[in-house]
């Protein structure tokens, strides 16, 4: 049955120039040459058998044929436009593109992703890795969870999660490092609070060397392992806490109030329900996670609205 289809280009030359009434408009709507859509319209007349346009004074009009047979095209590419829109934008829909670190996926975002997808068991969702302050270019995604703020015009950079950043290392080492064998490690995503931390160190009579690892997953690691205390995100090691792997290295702690940003593109039209939907439900989960967060840690003495700002001297 297909094979008795006229060819598709031949059925849209023939619909614009019924519908705009000259081929050289016709050919201005497709981008095609006026010689091409008189050739397509020309081979439509040869496979259907029949003219379609009689030439008076220059001028194309439709023969009966060509009436009724345009209504019918028309309505059917318009069905066919309007079905590929709907694919479009369901595919669209039913994929959603995160991308953000690979310790926030492992650590926080990952079993949420698994309860979202729980409740809305059609929609596939693809995580991208990032690394922790590098433009999102050339990243095609829906959104994003960073740790350092993005300065970027075509991005929406909104605040998602509060966090807690204190020292912790592994539990059977709580009391028998000190002095020069005390090793502080140093991340991208801690870098702004840790010269503080390290100041109480050194006034509380430790002399701290310092480790730099910029992966944020091997740095928990690490710290899992014995290798030294981690200036560690809260929201990021809630299961080592509770297994008391990692234990407070002292009973301080930093509340920043925006620890982590919702990054989305600007364009709204490529914010599809889903997205809107995930965005929704990841604000909620982060307060709820907060609150969490807060009966585990340690007092807080000092509260800093997000990681970008300069450190402030703590209370004493």
């Amino acid at each position: 049955m297909l094979s008795k289809l006229p060819p598709l280009n031949a059925l849209r030359a023939f619909s614009e120039t019924a519908r705009l009434g000259t081929t050289t408009a016709a050919a201005r709507s497709l981008f095609r040459s006026h010689g091409a859509i008189c050739r397509q319209i020309k081979i439509l007349e040869d496979d259907l058998g029949t003219t379609l346009f009689d030439r008076k004074d220059g001028r194309l009009v439709l023969t009966d044929a060509g009436k009724k047979y345009t209504s019918v095209v028309q309505k059917a590419l318009t069905l066919l436009e309007r079905a590929s829109v709907d694919l479009r934008q369901g595919r669209a829909e039913n994929v959603l593109r995160i991308a953000c670190s690979a310790a926030i996926a492992k650590r926080w975002l990952l079993s949420r992703i698994t309860q979202f997808t729980e409740m809305n068991p059609s929609i596939h969702v693809h995580i991208l890795n990032h690394i922790e302050g590098t433009p999102l270019e050339g990243i095609t995604f829906d959104m994003a969870v960073v740790m350092i703020p993005i300065a970027d015009p075509s991005l929406d950079v909104d605040p998602l999660m509060s966090d807690l950043i204190f020292p912790v290392r592994r539990y059977a080492e709580k009391q028998s490092l000190s002095g020069p064998e005390l090793f502080y490690i140093r991340t991208p995503e801690n870098l702004s609070h840790f010269d503080r931390w390290l100041t109480i160190a050194r006034a509380s009579g430790l002399a701290p060397r310092c480790i730099d690892i910029d992966d944020l997953d091997v740095a928990i690691e690490a710290a899992t392992r014995g290798n030294g205390v981690l200036i560690a995100n809260g929201q990021l090691i809630v299961n080592e806490l509770a297994q008391s792997v990692l234990v407070h290295d002292n009973e301080s702690a930093l509340q920043v109030d925006v620890a982590y940003w919702l990054v989305q593109p600007v364009t709204a039209s490529d914010r599809c329900r889903t997205s809107r939907a995930f965005a929704s439900f990841l604000r909620s989960e982060a307060f709820d996670a907060f609150e969490e967060l807060k009966r585990r840690a340690p007092t807080i003495i000092e509260r800093r609205r997000h990681n970008g700002e300069v450190p402030r001297l703590f209370a004493s």
